[in-house]
């Protein structure tokens, strides 16, 4: 089984507001322009994995009405769930999408806060559910109160345990976390552009940054970055540096990409792909995604289809 830990998930609002603008009544009165979806970043890719027929446990805390709702969404998905209750209620995060102006505006919550009782009792089923899981997916963002070391902590134990993990993060919990040493790093650089204090402008910076996270920990098997807006994409496995490029990559809708491409990253390691096709399914993954206005496109067909589009070449 492959287990998703989300600490901080929520329930995604998508809007579909052509010509938006600040300082204007926007009136939805078509429903198709609204869509409600269980989210977080680990929550994304459980339900993608599921929906290619894989077993998978999403993990992470949840409280009020709005956790309520996002449970019942993620077991309507035939995920299992396994998360803990908390006191105060879930955030909503909302998007708008303007296909017009091809632009993405996106609204975070941060989250309930998180107290040494909630993650006491995390880390007690944490430690439980590894006993059945093969692999351990953690992304995204942390919640107020909750110690920056967290995922640091999460991957140590599956480490001692001998269970793969991916890391799939930004800034401090990131940070922390390579120390610790995670399978796969998949920075999260959306809005978080310094890592270790190194610059991210040119593929010397990717390439060079790749090698001091690799030197981090001689668990980091591999490390991948991508800039979708720059048609950047790079991966470094092991001692092997790898340019990806995509071929007529326009973008429609970039929310969910990162999550895509993990999930087709994870689909092909539970296949036992070789290194490439791996890489090419995770970037195929996303980039399907990335040319829907859709939050979630799991079809394998559309992602073999996606992948005469994804060229590798290693440098």
């Amino acid at each position: 089984m492959i287990t998703t830990v989300t600490l901080n998930p929520a329930l995604d609002k998508l809007y579909l507001i052509n010509n938006f603008k600040p300082h204007k009544l926007h009136r939805l009165g078509d429903l198709i322009k609204v869509s409600t979806t269980p989210g977080g970043k680990g929550i994304n890719v459980a339900v993608f994995l599921n929906r290619l027929g894989l077993d998978v446990s999403a993990m992470g805390f949840i409280g009020g009405h709005t956790g309520r709702i996002l449970e019942e969404m993620v077991r309507d998905e035939k995920i299992i769930s396994n998360f803990i209750f908390v006191e105060n209620d879930t955030r909503i995060d909302s998007s708008i999408v303007d296909e017009k102006n091809s632009t993405l505006t996106e609204i975070n919550e941060s989250g309930p806060p998180i107290f040494k009782e909630d993650i006491d009792n995390f880390m007690e089923r944490y430690e439980r559910i590894l006993d059945d899981s093969e692999l351990i997916i953690i992304s995204g963002s942390i919640p107020p109160n909750t110690p920056t070391d967290i995922y640091a902590r999460l991957i140590d134990i599956a480490n001692n345990r001998k269970i793969k993990t991916i890391l799939n993060t930004a800034r401090i919990p990131l940070e922390k976390g390579i120390e610790a040493g995670p399978t796969i790093v998949y920075p999260d650089m959306r809005s978080a552009y310094n890592l270790f204090d190194s610059k991210t402008e040119t593929l010397e910076d990717y390439v060079s940054l790749a090698k001091l996270i690799h030197s981090k920990n001689k668990n980091i098997e591999t490390v991948v970055f991508t800039n979708p807006l720059k048609n950047l994409y790079i991966a470094s496995v092991e001692d092997r540096i790898y340019q990806i490029s995509i071929e007529n990559s326009k973008i429609v809708n970039l929310f969910g990409f990162g999550d895509a491409l993990v999930g087709g990253l994870v689909y092909a390691l539970t296949k036992e792909e070789p290194t490439t096709e791996i890489l090419r399914t995770g970037i195929a993954a996303g980039f399907v995604n990335m040319r829907s206005i859709k939050k979630q496109i799991a079809n394998i067909e559309d992602i073999n289809e996606a992948k005469s589009k994804i060229k590798i070449a290693e440098i």
